[in-house]
This record gives C-alpha cells, sequence and structure tokens, in this order.
C-alpha cells in the first residue's frame, strides 16, 4: 500500500514518514523478495512504478527520483501535493542518475481536481523543457481531461498507461 512499516503502526495515517521511507523497503526489500520468489526480470526495463494520488506522488518522488536505475516505466495518475516539482526532479536526473534512460513517463489529472491539479502540473508538465530525458510523443506524456480526483481519471489512467507498458 506504499506505507513502510517502519513509520506505520498501529494505522496511525497521520505519520507521513511512511510514505515517504517505502523507497528504502521497495529497494531493499519488495524487489529482491519478488525477483527471489516469483524469479522474476532484474532488468530495469521490465520493471514499472505507478499510481494514484499518494501512489502517483511515490512515483515520481521515489520512482523516479530514488529508484531510476532499477526502474524505467513511471506512471502518475492524479500525483499528490507533496510531489517534489519538475525542477527538482530534473537536478536529482543530471545529478544521479544521468545514465540511466525513462522508458516512458505518463501522467494524468483531471481538470476539476482541487487536490491534485496544480501540483501535479508542477511535478510533471515542465519536464521535457527541464530535462533531456523527456521527450514529449516520445517518452513522455501529460495527459488533463474533465473530472475531479477519482476513479474515473484513473481508471483511465491505468487503462492508459498498461496499454503503453505492456506494447513495448
Amino acid at each position: 500500500n506504499g506505507r513502510s512499516n517502519k513509520y506505520f503502526t498501529n494505522c496511525d495515517f497521520s505519520n507521513h514518514k511512511a510514505f515517504y521511507s517505502f523507497g528504502s523497503e521497495l529497494r531493499n526489500d519488495l524487489i529482491p523478495y519478488i525477483e527471489k520468489e516469483f524469479n522474476a526480470s532484474t532488468d530495469r526495463n521490465d520493471r514499472a512504478m505507478a499510481g494514484l494520488s499518494m501512489g502517483g506522488m511515490q512515483t515520481i518522488n521515489i520512482g523516479i527520483n530514488e529508484c531510476l536505475d532499477i526502474i524505467s516505466w513511471f506512471g502518475a495518475f492524479s500525483a499528490a501535493p507533496t510531489s517534489l516539482e519538475a525542477s527538482e526532479t530534473a537536478a536529482n536526473i543530471k545529478e544521479k542518475f544521468v545514465d540511466y534512460e525513462v522508458n516512458y513517463f505518463y501522467n494524468i489529472c483531471g481538470t476539476e481536481d482541487g487536490t491534485a491539479l496544480a501540483y501535479a502540473t508542477a511535478a510533471t508538465k515542465d519536464l521535457t523543457t527541464l530535462c533531456d530525458k523527456f521527450v514529449e510523443g516520445k517518452n513522455f506524456e501529460w495527459v488533463t481531461k474533465p473530472g475531479g480526483h477519482d476513479f474515473n481519471i484513473w481508471y483511465d489512467g491505468f487503462e492508459s498507461f498498461a496499454k503503453i507498458v505492456f506494447n513495448k
């Protein structure tokens, strides 16, 4: 569910550290477990990360900004307000991940989404001008459509992202 157990105890939803420490568990525990138990590929080009709302934030903050060396496909659906801004992501990639390509980064948000639209826009829309790892129409897509912070947008986002990832 994207919350690290280190900071998430007794269903304490107020402790947001649990969302940010998930990156360590993803890299050090979850991915190695999946590789071992399911004989899964270790190739970053065979891995995708996507999420809605807070999961969209984690896709940006953790997937792209912490794990670009082990994941190459990303989908953010109405990324939450705590997403890093595009300038921070671009700078981080240029500093830490210059040797890694992004296979695809798909983003969607509802035009009436009062929770995420401004933040998702700030986190993603300008990446193509700030970082050469993202090229509109090649490996980057920013989509807005009528709707709010809800499953109508998220279902559409997941369907579109799944078609991109599984038709690679």
